[in-house]
């Protein structure tokens, strides 16, 4: 059997199952970017740097050189030299990157340089002491040599550029993907959990309303509908069978008391018909005393049919007082099926408070989501301010290159791309806080969905609340008809008392009436008694009368 509590935490935990696939999908897309982002960092960027480097340490050389040629400081020879060997370091540094698909172009660049770099110490550097003209002339031959370089680094500059560009836009294109599907996920587990909350609403609620219809209906008096169907064993099938066998056992009830008090009305009015003529036997007994002795016989037949009657309304009584105590016993059993109907309701709304526990717990881990977001976007924000201030200081060495001149040459390439990368940095900053701002949309539509479950789970537990006090109702209702049953039953107590009584009388009557022949006077006592008997008789019938029509009165408010 399946309760209530079992559904409600079997929907719960499909919901829940949807956003820890859609939070494990979010994981792996992140971790997915991570790695391209780490490879960006630690193999194409530093690959771009290095190439870069050589590119302005080429050009540094070129420029230490044309310096010394002019006025031969030995500051700028050793420029030169320190240059050099910052190139050899850059270019060993450079081997750790490589993969085997770079490793050819970049150890043919390698090689170019280290000629360069060779030719320009010998035939420029080493002959510059004996003979310099020859040294400027060696300098201008090399000039094609370096710029070929140049443009060689150059072109890996631009490769690695575009590698680094690629990564981006892969990074980029995961983030966007990321965000559709964790919209597309997002939209399927509120639409998920919508669907699930009216299932849900309509198995536990909508069997309720129904219940609780059905039993505003009997309270009202109106046993007329059908039963109630169920294929439910919960808690709420449980409370409907108990409620349908409740309204039968009532039906039943209402059915027999009002046959009952039929029953009492037809043997009240026979009661009163027979008293009325015993009574009218008698005053002419009395008015017709000479006549006695000689309609003795005719009187002794009618006394003994008068008896026959009476005898017949004393067993009519004590089927009524059986009848009475039939409904007595059916009221018990009505009221213990009342009792244990409050006890379900009951059961039923200490479960529907354990699910609004869940939901409010369920609303917890959401808030605390929406929070750990909130940090994220602080920490994008921190990356944008970075990179703002990363893409300041190369336009300002940009500035300071651009005074320098044609020296500054070389640095002013490096502070353009520096410049460059802190643009992107910022623009993948601001993606990112984009979609951490999407993240903390649906987080908050989430929790909105989490209210509205909290608020259905309130409205069942109003809906139960409804159904206790109609049991309350009902069971005061059958306790009125016990109170009247009771009522009946001592009337009819009476009643049977008071026909064992004429029973008595009668059968005096018809000892008397064998006498009537030699004892007139006696006769006429007797019958004065008899007539005194009959009016008794005649007023308890009168109020058994009047009480079975008040019974009927109160039946006739159920309909059946």
């Amino acid at each position: 059997m399946k309760s209530i509590r079992t559904k409600l935490l079997l929907g719960f935990a499909i919901v829940l199952l949807l956003v820890v696939f859609m939070s494990g999908f979010t994981i792996i897309n992140s971790n997915k970017t991570n790695n391209i982002a780490e490879e960006l960092v630690t193999d194409n960027l530093e690959e771009l740097i290095i190439y870069q480097t050589l590119r302005f340490n080429v050009a540094e050389r070129i420029a230490v050189t044309r310096g010394y040629l002019l006025y031969g400081d030995q500051e700028l020879k050793d420029k030169f030299f320190s240059y050099t060997e910052e190139s050899k370091e850059l270019e060993k540094k450079l081997e750790g990157y490589l993969s085997e698909t770079e490793r050819n172009a970049a150890e043919e660049v390698i090689k170019k340089s280290i000629a360069w770099g060779n030719y320009i110490t010998e035939e420029v550097y080493g002959v510059y002491d004996t003979n310099q003209e020859l040294a400027i002339e060696n300098n201008k031959l090399s000039r094609d040599q370096a710029v070929e370089l140049m443009n060689l680094l150059g072109n890996l500059v631009e490769e690695e550029d575009k590698a680094v560009h690629d990564l981006g836009d892969q990074i980029l294109s995961n983030a966007k993907t990321t965000e559709t599907y964790n919209l597309t996920l997002s939209i399927i587990v509120i639409l998920a959990g919508i669907a699930i909350a009216l299932v849900v609403a309509n198995i536990i609620v909508k069997p309720i309303l129904k219940v609780v219809e059905r039993l505003q209906a009997v309270a009202d008096g109106d046993f007329t509908g059908d039963a109630l169907v169920t294929k439910s064993k919960d808690e709420v099938g449980i409370l409907t069978t108990t409620m349908n066998k409740m309204v039968t056992d009532l039906r039943a009830v209402i059915e027999q008391v009002r046959f009952t008090s039929e029953q009492v009305a037809a043997s009240s009015e026979e009661l009163t018909a027979s008293a009325e003529q015993t009574s009218t036997a008698t005053e002419q007994i009395s008015t017709a005393i000479q006549e006695v002795s000689e309609g003795s016989s005719e009187q002794l037949s009618t006394v003994n049919k008068s008896n026959d009657i009476v005898v017949e309304i004393s067993k009519g009584m004590t089927q009524v007082a059986d009848s009475i105590q039939s409904v007595a016993h059916l009221t018990v059993e009505a009221t213990e099926k009342v009792t244990e109907g409050n006890r379900v309701v009951n059961s039923t709304i200490d479960q529907m408070n354990d699910v609004q526990k869940q939901v409010l717990e369920t609303s917890t881990v959401i808030n605390a989501l929406d929070m750990k977001s909130k940090e994220i976007g602080q920490i994008v924000e921190l990356i944008s301010q970075i990179a703002s201030q990363t893409n300041l200081l190369a336009l300002n060495a940009a500035i300071e290159a651009a005074r320098a001149g044609e020296h500054g040459l070389g640095f002013a390439v490096v502070a353009d791309e520096v410049r460059k990368l802190a643009e992107q940095s910022g623009q993948a900053a601001g993606q990112i806080s984009s979609l951490i701002g999407d993240i903390q949309s649906e987080t908050l539509k989430a929790v909105t969905s989490m209210e509205r479950g909290t608020s259905s789970v309130n409205d069942g537990i109003n809906l139960v609340a409804q159904t206790g006090s109609s049991f309350n109702e009902i069971s005061s209702r059958i306790e009125v008809i016990s109170s009247q049953s009771q009522e009946v039953s001592a009337i009819v107590e009476q009643v049977t008392a008071g026909s064992s009584d004429m029973v008595a009388m009668i059968e005096n009557v018809a000892n008397f009436s064998e006498q009537s022949a030699g004892n007139a006077q006696n006769v006429a006592a007797s019958a004065e008694e008899q007539l005194a008997s009959m009016e008794e008789i005649s007023s308890s019938a009168q109020s058994l009368s009047t009480m079975a029509e008040e019974l009927q009165n109160l039946v006739r408010k159920f309909k059946i």
